[in-house]
């Protein structure tokens, strides 16, 4: 899902250069870092830069030169659309093989099966390596792989399943290879098992045709749509989680082709046919089931038995859902855009997900209002947001709590060097006690409790209801849920259910933006924050404040 910030046709966020190097400053052994043009994904082949980065001790990025000081590396993981025929030239570009692959079409769509598409992939660099060091002589590298590939019967087997690669990267590769059948997107025949042939060389017998079911398979508009679904029937057979999209193609791209292909990257598929797919894969197939091209509006209906559950209690997550409804299609080479603009949870689905414990009725219980027609609660943000010590800090909260009702942490306000948490939270405490005493009222008080680490969340926020005492209820915790992801609001929403769980959306703006056109939109972002257990959310003002928002 990381494209739906880092892709050059997205204004707001960060670069996957910066996304890859904060991914070496945290810890990751190693983060995919797409396949550089090489693939199917969107990418450039000067992002080798971002290999450097992760690789090397010193490095140059745009702005800066990074000195890592003999931090371990992080190791770049290519996948997506690569197999052994793309491998050399990805291999020249990058100046080194010292890399992961992932490849799922190179390995399992090759036509003589995974075995011999993993081999294929290893000889892939094998011919390089050859190539390099001068075995072939004074040729080109398209030319060194074809002459590897005819005394390794695996690369040549990816000659024959890839050809539509094979004809754009080795031009020639046919007669060099003496072979005489037909170009196709890939390998027609999947019998790996058997050891059929999918294609025939000089003096070998030919091949059977693809059926022309099998030929339209390729482009996958026939599995992964099904224009004749209503929407009406697939809510009532309540199996389904409804996407709504708008998806603009590349230039060139058919709609429904690569609706399609956004629906089998986000379920079953890929960009290949593969060879274990079997008849029980494609009951768990998402489908397209509506389009209207002219404005770019396209719907998908994901099958529940997709998403992952817990395996303590069974429970979804939230973090599965967005895996395949804005994942990988977040970054593909032949859509220019795809932004969810709603999505629909079939109730026995939806009963699955946490939901909020608290509300704002217990927030005017809190405040003696009862709990219907409460009203509003005048809160704050102490400001300066960043740079009050303890005292200067719980001073502030006196002040606004004697005519206000609720105060928050800012969403950077946490545990600074110089307003450290154990000294900060107890000032807090003495003004919010002395400020119920002198008013006569209950107070509320937000703390941020968000951190990298789920065992720092909660050592916080045990420490802050320690300190609280038996004013305990009146503290909400806030959590950064779009920095630091749903992941994070779940903890604090399972470990304290008891408390208001505060949603801070800050960062959001880099996929929700009107002017974004990938991620989702704002709306969906807080519907979603329902389903996962938030008490309440920042929702902008809706035209009426400093934010982006409309009325």
């Amino acid at each position: 899902g990381h494209g739906a910030v880092t892709s050059p046709q997205t204004q707001r966020g960060y670069t996957a250069f910066v996304h890859t190097k904060l991914s070496r400053v945290i810890g990751a052994s190693g983060i995919h870092t797409g396949t550089m043009s090489f693939g199917k994904m969107e990418g450039d082949a000067s992002d080798k830069n971002i290999g450097f980065m992760l690789q090397d001790d010193v490095a140059d990025g745009p702005y800066y030169r990074q000195e890592w000081e003999g931090m371990k590396q992080t190791t770049p993981i290519i996948s997506g659309g690569m197999n052994a025929l793309r491998l050399p030239a990805f291999f020249e570009n990058l100046g080194h093989s010292n890399v992961i692959l992932t490849a799922g079409g190179g390995a399992f769509g090759h036509k003589d099966g995974p075995k011999q598409g993993a081999i294929s992939c290893a000889q892939g660099e094998e011919s390089w390596k050859l190539w390099k060091a001068g075995t072939y002589g004074d040729v080109s590298l398209s030319d060194g792989v074809v002459e590897y590939a005819k005394t390794h019967e695996e690369l040549k087997g990816a000659f024959l399943t890839f050809q539509k690669d094979a004809d754009q990267i080795y031009p020639g590769w046919k007669e060099k290879l003496g072979y005489t059948g037909e170009s196709s997107v890939q390998a027609a025949s999947f019998n790996w098992q058997k050891k059929d042939l999918a294609a025939a060389f000089v003096g070998a017998s030919k091949a059977r045709t693809a059926s022309s079911v099998t030929r339209r398979a390729l482009d996958q508009s026939s599995r992964y749509a099904d224009l004749s679904l209503t929407e009406e029937d697939l809510i009532k057979n309540g199996q389904h989680v409804l996407v709504a999209y708008i998806m603009k193609p590349k230039a060139g791209y058919d709609y429904l082709a690569t609706a399609a292909h956004f629906a089998a990257e986000s379920s079953t598929g890929t960009n290949v046919n593969v060879c274990t797919t079997d008849d029980f894969t494609k009951t768990v197939d998402a489908l397209v089931y509506y389009i209207d091209p002219e404005n770019e509006e396209m719907k998908i209906a994901y099958p529940t038995a997709l998403f992952d559950r817990n395996i303590t209690d069974g429970r979804a997550m939230m973090c599965s859902v967005l895996t395949l409804s804005i994942g990988n299609n977040q970054g593909m080479g032949d859509v220019d855009y795809g932004k969810i603009y709603d999505i629909y949870f079939p109730p026995q689905y939806l009963r699955l997900f946490d939901g909020p414990s608290c509300c704002v009725i217990d927030m005017w219980r809190i405040l003696g209002r009862g709990t219907v027609g409460g009203g509003l609660v005048v809160g704050t943000i102490i400001k300066p947001k960043l740079g009050l010590q303890p005292k200067p800090f719980g001073q502030a909260c006196y002040g606004f709590w004697q005519g206000g009702d609720f105060i928050k942490n800012d969403e950077p306000q946490g545990n600074q060097t110089f307003c450290q948490m154990n000294e900060c939270i107890p000032e807090v405490v003495k003004a919010m006690r002395a400020a119920q005493e002198e008013t006569g009222q209950g107070k509320l008080f937000s703390a941020n409790i968000t951190a990298d680490d789920p065992n720092e969340m909660i050592a916080r926020a045990k420490y802050i209801l320690n300190q609280m005492g038996p004013m305990a209820e009146n503290c909400a915790f806030l959590v950064d849920g779009y920095v630091a992801g749903g992941t994070a609001v779940t903890v604090a929403r399972r470990n304290f259910p008891k408390q208001f769980l505060h949603y801070h959306r800050a960062g959001h703006g880099a996929v929700t933006s009107p002017q974004t056109q990938r991620g989702y939109t704002a709306f969906v972002h807080t519907k979603l924050s329902r389903v996962i257990g938030a008490s309440g959310i920042h929702t902008g003002t809706m035209s009426f404040g400093k934010m982006e928002g409309d009325a």
